[in-house]
């Protein structure tokens, strides 16, 4: 069930390949230049490196929706745009020139509306695949909540038979929203009950059922973990509720969660983080090189943005504040000043929205990350990586970890500048707002690799360049 997702993903990543190859076939063909030669190899190249980041950056393979909408134009125009800008600056940097620019709009147009076709064919296929059916075991909280993923994601292409529960005996209404918030207003289905667990076997024989999703609060009883054992012998797909929160929302939900199982989770994390790895290694020798680079090439800025923020009010040119960092330990966190300097007992500790504290120059820098610079002296200090959780003043921590189930354990890596909670959540505000993050963190911290570091630098360029800081 859940392979579906990553395997239209793959699809579509295949069909982008695809067609560059087509396309620069194409071209090469109407504008008479020799085919296979090494210039060829580095144009299809180039280009096809320039549409799967430009895809990637304006979500193209988040697939949430098979069908060819408005958003999947905006994502396919939106990276014609962008690649076409590109394959000219690259023109004009290898060549000095502009000429046969027309060859570079020929392609880009193939490509595009070959993609069209070809995206459109495909969702066609997967839409005509047979549903399957799927029944949850729990219909409590977890399995309301697991409902209302499975609901609200249009891509798994499955029905909901029903839920089995030895609590709950009526039918289960599932509203929009998430398990933090929801809105009565609006149901999203209804889902009947099947009958107590013990009913399981027969009835997910009886009515045909392709998968099994085990959302429980409480315990398994040995008889169920008997019959689903014996239901995985008879080819039925089980899964838990944890690997549906991670494949679909790409977060840990850590309200449902059980203790044992939780801690054996990071348990299994911290063993590998005193083994060898080539992610760590390499991660920490980029997160250096990188610092040290950027600190040398932002120089400039780093001037100007300093003598700005002297002129503009009085006060010192850094902010600086202890946070917490790997494993707890305490450090000095450094960001250009965008706020006057005030009495922090008369202002929330949270900065939101239109905050009177906050200069002129401090929102243009707060818009653009700039004001983020100076953290890139903590990377080199070893305090800091470029990706990771958000480094948390240590008042708020103490909070945090008093009202948060598992907060502390987004501390066994280092913090970063950015991370898979800040491109995929707003500016936090609130201790709600730190628990929708959290989720997010640690699902970083359980799955974090060089692809998705890659997607998190790419998605933190977008915001960048879209100007969306807070």
């Amino acid at each position: 069930m859940i392979k579906k997702i990553k395997e239209y993903q793959y699809v579509l990543l295949f069909i982008t390949a695809g067609v560059v190859f087509v396309a620069t076939i194409l071209r090469r063909i109407l504008f008479r230049e020799e085919l296979f030669v090494p210039s060829h190899w580095i144009d299809m190249g180039v280009h096809g490196i320039l549409w799967v980041i430009a895809l990637y950056y304006f979500r193209y393979f988040v697939v949430s929706d098979l069908r060819v909408n408005v958003t999947f134009f905006k994502s396919l125009i939106n990276s014609f745009f962008m690649v076409f800008f590109l394959s000219l600056l690259y023109r004009f940097i290898h060549q000095s020139n502009l000429n046969r620019w027309s060859a570079d709009l020929y392609k880009n147009s193939i490509i595009f509306f070959m993609l069209v076709v070809s995206t459109g064919v495909a969702a066609g296929l997967f839409l005509k695949r047979r549903k399957g059916t799927v029944a949850v075991i729990g219909g409590g909280f977890s399995g309301r909540s697991v409902c209302r993923e499975l609901l609200m994601s249009k891509i798994l292409r499955i029905k909901i038979e029903g839920f089995f529960s030895d609590l709950m005996k009526e039918t289960m209404h599932i509203y929009d929203g998430d398990e933090i918030k929801e809105d009565r207003e609006k149901i999203l289905g209804k889902i009947p009950w099947l009958g107590e667990e013990k009913c399981v076997p027969a009835e997910v024989a009886r009515r045909d059922i392709d998968y099994l999703i085990i959302a429980k609060d409480l315990k398994m009883s040995s008889d169920l973990i008997r019959n689903i054992n014996q239901l995985r012998r008879s080819d039925i797909r089980v899964y838990y509720m944890d690997e549906i929160f991670e494949t679909i929302g790409r977060r840990l939900p850590v309200l449902h969660m059980e203790k044992q199982y939780f801690y054996h989770i990071f348990r299994e994390i911290e063993k590998k983080q005193n083994e060898f790895s080539l992610y760590r290694m390499g991660n920490r020798v980029f997160n250096m090189l990188s610092s040290l680079l950027v600190l040398l090439i932002l120089s400039p800025l780093f001037a100007l943005t300093a003598l700005i923020i002297v002129l503009e009010s009085s006060g010192p040119v850094f902010f600086k504040q202890t946070r917490v960092g790997r494993y707890g330990e305490p450090f000095t966190l450094f960001k250009f000043r965008s706020m006057r300097v005030h009495d922090p007992q008369r202002f929330p500790k949270y900065s939101c929205k239109g905050d009177p504290r906050v200069t002129c120059f401090g929102k243009l820098i707060r818009k653009l990350r700039i004001d983020e610079i100076p953290q890139f002296i903590n990377i080199l200090r070893g305090e800091m990586n470029l990706i990771g959780p958000r480094a948390e003043w240590d008042v708020l921590v103490d909070q945090y970890e008093k009202d948060i189930p598992f907060y502390q354990q987004r501390h066994m890596i280092r913090p970063g500048i950015t991370g898979w909670a800040q491109v995929n959540y707003h500016y936090g505000e609130n201790s709600e707002d730190a628990l929708y993050k959290l989720q997010y963190d640690l699902y970083y911290v359980k799955h974090r690799s060089f692809l998705l570091d890659f997607k998190i630098a790419i998605r933190t360029i977008g915001i960048m360049l879209g100007a969306k800081g807070q």
